[in-house]
């Protein structure tokens, strides 16, 4: 298996400003789709099933996002910039330290999706999808190693489907 050349990678990406802006414009859009239709979620498990549904719900979410932050504190997987000049290949540093092994971005993004699959099918496919893009998003902007948003997204369709078993 050929090893990524994450510099190349990112020099890419950098030398092509419009791509980065379009990379972080995807990944807030991802971000914020993502949480708007947990919130939306919450709201419709309450109006159909009660207090009891919606503290399922949560807890659903909840104990895998507690945790995969657990993991990752424990682990402490740097990230792109603490082993490569992110900002000399083009690309804007987030100034985080650690936390990278699994994304927890993409992670919670993937749950949200598969879980939303159990009662909106529609929705849960499009979170999904914003979920794959975050994850592309993120490598490519420099913020993730692919094998972290790999994980996050594993862990997090994993987590989905044992929560839909339910």
């Amino acid at each position: 298996m050929k090893q990524i050349d994450y510099p190349k990678m990112y020099t890419a990406v950098g030398k092509r400003r419009w791509l980065a802006e379009l990379l972080s414009a995807l990944d807030i859009l991802a971000v914020v789709f993502t949480i708007g239709s947990y919130i939306g979620h919450l709201v419709y498990t309450f109006l159909g099933g009660g207090l009891y549904e919606l503290i399922k719900l949560v807890a659903l979410s909840a104990l895998p996002f507690i945790a995969v932050s657990v993991v990752r504190a424990i682990i402490k997987a740097p990230r792109p910039e603490e082993l490569y000049p992110i900002e000399e290949y083009g690309l804007s540093s987030p100034g985080k330290k650690g936390g990278s092994f699994p994304s927890r971005h993409v992670f919670s993004s993937m749950l949200i999706g598969t879980l939303l699959l159990g009662d909106i099918v529609w929705l849960g496919a499009i979170v999904l999808a914003l979920g794959v893009t975050l994850a592309v998003s993120r490598v490519l902007s420099g913020h993730h190693f692919i094998r972290d948003t790999v994980a996050g997204a594993l862990i997090g369709v994993a987590a989905g489907a044992i929560g839909l078993l339910f």
